[in-house]
């Protein structure tokens, strides 16, 4: 019971100014613990104790039961109870309030914080007078914000500025060293005021709920005053670096569990309610600021996406299509790759006709076409880009007439066959950059008079209609719908990361037409034994790649414990053990079987009575959906097609595999793996430069080593 201008003791007192400083003071300014204060009236000193949450009287004015006249607390005599000492009488001070008794703002800044993170009700007790508090939360909050922001991001900035100064080049480091100080003081003043402005939004909708939910005893003032000195559970974010970073997200748990507690102490009510009332403004806030990041985040995709189609050159590849002129009067190349692999767009590559998106940048083509470009690499040998030219060229040559308006490559819809010199409208489209996997606003456009204009998506479908009525005059196949183009399936057997493996490599029909069972049928038990014997590459297997022809360093690929460098990295006997697995399969029943992203259909072909129409194999992974597949033909071709045309064409196989008396397919999907131990070795290599067994030099210590046992257990990975 000390003045809180002077200190001096207010016992014993009944006027109500202190006899020290003169300063007026009230009893109901002070909190007690209960029943240990006597009141005692000042007329003929009947006590009184107070026994509510502050030690205060219930009610606090009411008739003398000793002399019969009508007292108020605030007009009583305070004395300590019957065995209670001062000290014991006073509740607990509020460290931030009573700051000048101790002369320390940074040690009342602790104690407060921990009070608020470990001892919220006891903190509510403590607020004393409103007027004094309401003051006194508002610089807590200030002082308290300003220094996290000080200690927290003050470290970082003062390490950057000290490479400022230490600076030989520069010498004015008066001036950088007054810059780092204004720098720290705007990051404090900064931090101050955006926790103001935060707990008074917060404080409004707080106090609205709890109005909502409950009856409030308190005002607007002990609701911000609860919030304000709550706020003292961010000093843990002053730890230096990472405070802000690393344990922000507790503070944003325990800044309104703390509020909560404190709000049902002081305007006795429920936690519960309480608890509600101090979470609606960071649900609030969650909620709003996610649907603003979501937002920006769409915006910026959008941005991205427009800026992806402004990427694609239409006009320079518009401009070398005019150029190609055939003997028919025909314009334009069977395919845009011959385009770039002759040079003639003068520094256009492939990933600039990408079908980019956010997520996905300088991707989108089929398989095997998305590393073009870097064959022209200056790393790569002549020998190598003569090698991977040639390659697509064949490629290229083996492709059919083209029917309909045009093909898609990448984002590209090239709309071009079939149109003569002869039929170039001003008005007519030659391209169109119509991307899948993003979705901008706006696309180009490329006419046949050289002009290239934007339009916007919607406006571009309702334009599909007049452009067709103008390619019916013009005796042109008409478009119809733009997401109805298709890509041109390109017998690509290796990519540019491959290409300088051996081609037999990759001809999966050689390899089974080569294999004669004991009863006369076609291929090995497995196609694991071709593996082993190093015929084929894993890489025709490996269920792992939509975008490109590769293996990864994985053993999760359809394939079991099968990868990539098995054949290296196990032991003589896991070998053995293998091969004597496959030699005991039993015989199987239906076409065949499935192995990685192969359908293997040549079960029960008799190579005596082989048709050329037979599918051995077909490519339909399991991890995605492709745009092209491959099937290798009993004739020794591979030819490529659209997945979407697999069904029609699996009915024709069907028909043809009654007739000859086989196993039908029926659906690919639902072809069986066999049930295979292949020992465990190890993960697969990083080697992602073709993905397959590496063929093996005849007289090679590793050729040797499988029709020897002179090393044992010896012939490990390091013999290998």
């Amino acid at each position: 019971m000390q003045c809180k201008e002077c200190g001096y003791r207010l016992w014993n007192i009944q006027s109500r100014t202190c006899p020290e400083c003169g300063k007026d003071f009230k009893p109901s300014e002070f909190d007690y613990v209960p029943s240990s204060v006597a009141f005692c009236c000042p007329h003929c000193d009947q006590s009184y104790f107070g026994t509510d949450e502050r030690g205060h009287l219930t009610p606090r004015a009411f008739e003398c039961v000793g002399c019969k006249r009508h007292i108020d607390m605030d007009e009583m005599v305070l004395r300590p109870g019957p065995g209670y000492e001062e000290r014991q009488a006073h509740q607990s001070e509020n460290p931030w309030v009573e700051r000048k008794k101790s002369q320390s703002s940074f040690l009342a800044w602790i104690k407060t914080s921990w009070r608020a993170m470990m001892r919220p009700n006891d903190l509510a007790k403590t607020f004393g007078d409103r007027n004094d508090c309401f003051p006194a939360s508002i610089s807590f909050l200030f002082f308290n914000n300003a220094l996290i922001t000080l200690l927290g991001l003050g470290v970082i900035i003062v390490m950057v500025g000290m490479e400022t100064l230490t600076d030989s080049y520069r010498n004015n480091h008066l001036e950088t060293a007054a810059g780092l100080v204004a720098l720290l003081g705007l990051c404090a003043m900064g931090g101050a005021f955006a926790a103001f402005i935060v707990v008074s939004i917060w404080a409004m909708l707080t106090h609205g709920a709890l109005r909502v939910l409950a009856k409030p005893e308190g005002n607007f003032r002990e609701t911000f005053d609860c919030l304000c000195f709550s706020n003292g559970v961010t000093f843990i974010t002053a730890v230096p670096i990472c405070g802000l970073y690393g344990l922000s997200w507790i503070v944003g748990i325990w800044w309104p569990i703390s509020a909560g507690f404190m709000l049902a102490k002081r305007h006795k009510v429920s936690v519960g309610r309480a608890m509600m009332a101090a979470w609606v403004f960071p649900i609030i806030a969650v909620i709003g600021l996610g649907g603003l990041i979501g937002y920006m985040v769409h915006t910026v995709q959008k941005q991205i996406s427009n800026m992806a189609t402004e990427m694609v050159s239409t006009k320079d590849v518009g401009q070398a299509i005019l150029k190609q002129v055939h003997d028919d009067n025909t314009i334009g190349p069977d395919h845009v790759l011959r385009l770039l692999l002759s040079d003639e767009l003068g520094g256009i590559w492939e990933w600039q006709l990408a079908d980019n998106s956010p997520t996905n940048w300088g991707s989108g083509f089929q398989e095997g076409c998305n590393n073009i470009s870097r064959v022209f690499d200056v790393q790569s040998s002549d020998d190598s880009v003569a090698v991977y030219k040639k390659h697509i060229t064949d490629a290229l040559d083996q492709l059919p007439p083209l029917e309909g308006p045009g093909y898609r490559f990448g984002s590209v819809l090239f709309l071009y066959n079939k149109v003569t010199t002869d039929k170039l409208d001003p008005q007519l489209w030659l391209m169109v950059v119509w991307p899948r996997a993003s979705q901008p606003q706006t696309v180009q456009v490329f006419f046949a008079d050289g002009r290239t204009r934007r339009f916007d998506v919607t406006k571009l479908i309702d334009a599909v209609d007049e452009q067709d009525a103008l390619r019916r005059k013009l005796e042109l196949p008409e478009i119809g719908s733009l997401d109805a183009i298709n890509i041109r399936p390109i017998p690509l057997l290796l990519s540019q990361t491959n290409m300088m493996m051996d081609f037999e490599h990759y001809d999966l029909s050689k390899a089974l037409l080569a294999v004669t069972q004991d009863d006369g049928n076609i291929g090995p038990r497995h196609v694991l034994e071709l593996l082993l014997s190093r015929k084929v590459a894993t890489a025709l297997f490996d269920d792992a790649d939509k975008d490109d022809w590769n293996s990864f360093n994985t053993n999760n690929n359809g394939m079991g414990n099968w990868h990539d460098q098995w054949i290296y990295q196990a032991r003589k006997q896991q070998k053995q053990a293998l091969k004597q697995t496959l030699a005991s399969l039993p015989p199987r029943q239906g076409p065949g079987y499935r192995f990685g992203q192969m359908v293997m259909v040549y079960d029960g072909i008799a190579k005596d009575k082989l048709d050329d129409r037979l599918w051995l194999a077909v490519r339909w992974p399991r991890n995605y959906a492709p745009e092209q597949t491959r099937i290798f033909l009993a004739d020794g071709r591979m030819i490529h097609v659209l997945a979407r045309d697999i069904p029609r064409l699996l009915v024709e196989q069907d028909q043809l595999r009654s007739e000859l008396g086989l196993p039908r397919i029926e659906d690919l999907s639902r072809i069986p793996e066999v049930t295979l131990s292949i020992p465990d070795v190890g993960g697969g290599s990083a080697n992602v430069q073709g993905g397959f067994n590496m063929p093996v030099p005849v007289g090679s210590h590793a050729e040797a080593e499988d029709s020897s046992d002179a090393h044992g257990d010896a012939s490990s990975n390091q013999d290998e």
